[in-house]
């Protein structure tokens, strides 16, 4: 903890490390952090003050109850809408110049120049957001939500460990109901890149790629598989759950899977 904290120093951040087999948390790390033996010593008052005063909020343990835009990860859940709801063949191209016009206005990749064409495979592999722009009008919020959902976002992990956030994931019925106005089609090109309304928590977002990695499986998280006392004597065992499939076909998560590994070799 202590390594951590110095090698976080003065950034905000969260770390989750997910075995894919069981969904326990290898590694989890919230910056910035604070010491709990300081706050257990002798001036462990005016420490707790220091730290509920301090604007970078060290008390707020980022990991579950930090909510933010999942970015360009999202277009992980967004190809499989694609490939789900078969609004798109996956050898179909969609030809990236650099921007998608949209009422007039330019959504810009963040490849300035372009990606040329690009099919569902390169969507991932280059994380081309002009592909994913054209493919959020065929889709429609509500269709990208569906598997949004059916990965964990918009929920809590289960974790247990208090206060943790639900996170958002809109829809047409959330917007009419919180704003009083209706969905605008060109916030489909938003959300569909995990922008707009589109907030998650760290963890959530690696249990979403863990549940991915795994083939499909639904995953929950824990921090504890086990303790004993001093004679070796199990004093807890986590119970785990019972793998269940996800309700995505397995020729979808293959193929995502495939161009994810892609990704991964090109680092």
């Amino acid at each position: 903890q202590q390594l951590a904290r110095d090698q976080f120093a003065g950034k905000r951040g969260a770390v989750v490390m997910v075995d894919v087999a069981n969904g326990g948390l290898l590694a989890a790390f919230s910056a910035p952090s604070f010491d709990l033996n300081k706050l257990g010593s002798s001036e462990g008052n005016q420490y707790w003050s220091e730290l509920s005063t301090d604007r970078d909020k060290p008390l707020l343990n980022r990991m579950w109850q930090g909510t933010y835009p999942p970015a360009s990860t999202f277009k992980i859940t967004s190809a499989i809408a694609v490939l789900s709801e078969k609004v798109a063949k996956p050898e179909e191209n969609v030809n990236c110049g650099g921007a998608y016009v949209f009422g007039g206005r330019p959504f810009h990749c963040w490849q300035h120049s372009g990606h040329g064409p690009v099919n569902l495979h390169g969507s991932l592999v280059h994380s081309c957001d002009v592909y994913y722009y054209a493919m959020s009008l065929r889709l429609g919020v509500d269709k990208i939500m569906k598997y949004a959902r059916i990965l964990g976002f918009g929920e809590k992990t289960q974790l247990g460990l208090g206060q943790e956030k639900d996170g958002l994931m809109p829809s047409e019925a959330w917007k009419q109901k919180r704003f009083g106005t209706p969905w605008q089609a060109g916030e489909n090109l938003s959300v569909v890149v995990g922008q707009g309304y589109d907030l998650v928590t760290p963890l959530q977002n690696a249990m979403m790629i863990a549940k991915v990695a795994s083939g499909g499986y639904h995953l929950e998280p824990y921090v504890l598989d086990h303790a004993v006392d001093q004679q070796k004597k199990v004093l807890y065992q986590h119970e785990h759950v019972t793998r269940e499939k996800l309700s995505l076909a397995p020729n979808v998560l293959e193929q995502v899977r495939a161009a994810l590994v892609e990704v991964g070799s090109r680092s």
